[in-house]
């Protein structure tokens, strides 16, 4: 027999989440078609979340895991073409039933492509720690303020950044700069540059 209304889907996906191990909360749409509801596990240094969602005719639950986000609350990327690990049970099968699958079926090839997609993050994140600290570097020397990655020399107090096409850009540990200087001025750092 299918669910037949919002209360009984959520009464039986919290009875899920109390039989899965760990300590799960619970969060539901009701607004939504599907009656999108979710079980959140905060495991220590990760959160991983898993989506029940109803299909149209109620006869099944899918259950899909929750994209994790970056520090700016930004989802995890996804490979061109990549299809997330997805099941689908019968909306009629007991709370325990619904645990094992998820145990047994879903979270073996789940938590490998989710601890991927962390690592990703934490590099992404990383590097842009790292660019906004280089930035703030070069910025404090010229006195002028970041504006994230890019640094307008123009705005420097310095003469010599005088020209609004000068600045830099931050990717990471490289640093682009553009400079519109004279013909001496470009002279005198080139020789700088090259030691002469």
């Amino acid at each position: 027999m299918s669910i037949q209304s919002h209360e009984e889907f959520s009464q039986l996906i919290q009875a899920v989440g109390e039989r899965l191990p760990g300590n799960w909360d619970f969060t539901t749409n009701p607004q939504s078609w599907n009656w999108g509801s979710t079980l959140f596990n905060v495991i220590p240094t990760r959160s991983l979340g898993i989506f029940f969602s109803l299909t149209r005719d109620r006869s099944k639950i899918e259950i899909s895991g929750i994209l994790p986000r970056d520090s700016e609350g930004q989802h995890a990327y996804i490979r061109h073409g990549e299809t997330l690990p997805r099941i689908a049970v019968s909306s009629s099968k007991s709370p325990e039933k619904i645990a094992l699958d998820i145990e047994r079926r879903f979270l073996p090839v789940w938590l490998p492509r989710l601890e991927e997609m962390l690592q990703d993050i934490a590099r992404h994140d990383a590097y842009k720690t790292k660019t906004t600290s280089i930035a703030d570097q070069i910025a404090t020397l010229v006195k002028v303020k970041a504006d994230g990655k890019k640094i307008p020399f123009y705005r420097s107090p310095y003469p010599v950044f005088a020209e609004s096409t000068s600045g830099a850009e931050v990717h990471g540990d490289d640093v682009t700069l553009e400079l519109r200087l004279s013909h001496e001025g470009a002279m005198t750092l080139l020789k700088w540059m090259i030691g002469q």
